[in-house]
């Protein structure tokens, strides 16, 4: 019962943010670059992959930032 309530659910929420006919697969955004090409180990095809040492880099690196914002507040 519940999962058919969730399924009337999401396709009436779908249905009125206009995305019931949105593509599965969305493309890569233009903006995001990654670093990397590798192979997928879900698809097997070839990706661009950011490594994870990069994100954390850019991570700690907003987050000093942010540390740095709130302490001079």
């Amino acid at each position: 019962m519940f999962l058919e309530f969730w399924k009337r659910k999401n396709a009436s929420i779908a249905y009125r943010w206009g995305v019931s006919e949105f593509e599965k697969e969305e493309p890569t955004r233009p903006e995001w670059y990654g670093t990397v090409l590798r192979v997928s180990p879900i698809t097997g095809k070839r990706q661009i992959h950011f490594p994870r040492h990069h994100q954390l880099a850019i991570q700690t690196a907003s987050a000093i930032t942010v540390a740095i914002a709130v302490c001079i507040l």
